[in-house]
């Protein structure tokens, strides 16, 4: 693995090489994009996030976030103050309409996406 590359459990990486071939974006553009903190995500990119996690079971087919698997699928070695942040996150986002959180260097993103 390359340095600064986001490391991915076992499923997560199954679940990103089958949205990748789905959705007809390549892993290395994924990482690349995920480095830069999804400033220059287009529409491909917030479609295989949706997938990914569709895939894993923390977003719901009709659009809300399963808040007990999110929180569930938190890494164990998230640091204690970083999980807490990111399950009240996570349990606020749920609220909104098509949320999707990801994790990326122990910070919390959200892109709210519309139209899947």
């Amino acid at each position: 693995m390359k340095a600064g590359e986001i490391q991915l459990h076992l499923q997560d990486k199954e679940a990103a090489e089958k949205c990748s071939k789905d959705i007809g974006i390549t892993l290395e553009t994924v990482y690349a994009t995920m480095k830069n903190e999804l400033k220059d995500a287009d529409e491909k990119l917030k479609c295989f996030a949706a997938c990914v996690f569709k895939e894993k079971e923390m977003l719901k087919d009709d659009g809300p976030i399963n808040v007990a698997k999110a929180i569930e699928d938190l890494p164990d070695e998230i640091k204690d103050d970083v999980r807490d942040a990111m399950i009240k996150t996570i349990e606020k986002c749920s609220q909104k309409s098509k949320a999707v959180v990801m994790n990326i260097n122990d910070t919390v993103m959200l892109e709210k996406i519309e139209n899947l």
